[in-house]
């Protein structure tokens, strides 16, 4: 076997490796949406940049418009998991900026999508 074929193997297990990974996370962002959905009401956000680390937000609000859950997913790579973030939870929204300025930018970024883009 020449190196050619033992490039084209190795990028075919790579595809293979990204395929599998990517089909885990997603399988967890469902998961733990499903689990939020039952709480309330559900508002996704994510950051708009392209070539920085995405970071997706799920908001979740009862009647009185207070954070019942919040979970977020951020990074670069299929290794990401959905996490959750308890300072949040009982905070009404729009979230003050005392809070928000606790948070890290690409948090902030996500949380005024979902905040702004589910009424």
């Amino acid at each position: 076997m020449d190196t050619t074929w033992s490039m084209i193997y190795v990028a075919i297990v790579a595809w293979g490796l990204q395929i599998s990974f990517g089909y885990f996370q997603v399988r967890a962002f469902n998961q733990i949406l499903r689990e939020l959905s039952r709480k309330g009401s559900v508002r996704i956000g994510r950051t708009k940049s392209r070539w920085k680390p995405r970071t997706v937000v799920v908001l979740v609000t009862g009647d009185d418009e207070k954070i019942v859950d919040f979970a977020y997913m951020s990074g670069v790579s299929i290794f990401s998991r959905p996490k959750r973030k308890p300072c949040l939870i009982g905070q009404p929204l729009p979230l003050s900026n005392n809070v928000l300025s606790q948070l890290s930018s690409p948090l902030q970024e996500a949380i005024s999508v979902a905040n702004c883009e589910n009424p």
